[in-house]
């Protein structure tokens, strides 16, 4: 599957994910997400990435053949779960991760789901984000994590 977006003056495309995507996807995660993890979770556990990356879960975000971004999702019996979503500061803020989130919803009610579901630390600005998309909090399974949820 491959799809081309155009947002604002940004052509990008979205196809799926190989093995060779890995490297991009853990590394753009880890530049983002380890310093959350060393705060709330005491470490940041590559071993435990390389568990969770699934090519077939994944999308990866291009222009001109430059990854610039990834997300993955599963697929649960009520609900689609966004287990990563993870933008460049290159294209951060220019609505790249709303028009992610749209597509994702997109394809959950095509999937005839109930709801689009996501993890995110308590102290990550992109919560933000998820609220004005109109997600809300769910549950709250530890002090520093929500899980966060729009019905569709």
């Amino acid at each position: 599957m491959s799809m081309e977006i155009t947002i604002g003056d940004n052509k990008l495309k979205i196809r799926n994910a190989t093995r060779q995507d890995y490297k991009f996807c853990y590394g753009i995660t880890k530049r983002h997400m380890k310093h959350y993890a060393i705060k709330h979770l005491g470490q940041w556990s590559p071993s435990a990435y390389r568990g969770e990356f699934d090519p077939e879960k994944v999308k990866v975000l291009t222009k001109n053949n430059k990854r610039l971004g990834y997300y993955m999702v599963t697929i649960n019996p009520k609900n689609l779960y966004i287990d990563k979503l993870q933008i460049s500061g290159l294209i951060r803020g220019k609505g790249v991760g709303t028009k992610l989130l749209e597509l994702i919803e997109r394809k959950a009610k095509k999937l005839k789901k109930k709801s689009v579901q996501l993890h995110v630390f308590t102290d990550n600005p992109s919560k933000n984000l998820y609220k004005r998309l109109g997600y809300k909090t769910i549950d709250k399974p530890k002090k520093y994590l929500l899980l966060m949820g729009k019905d569709l």
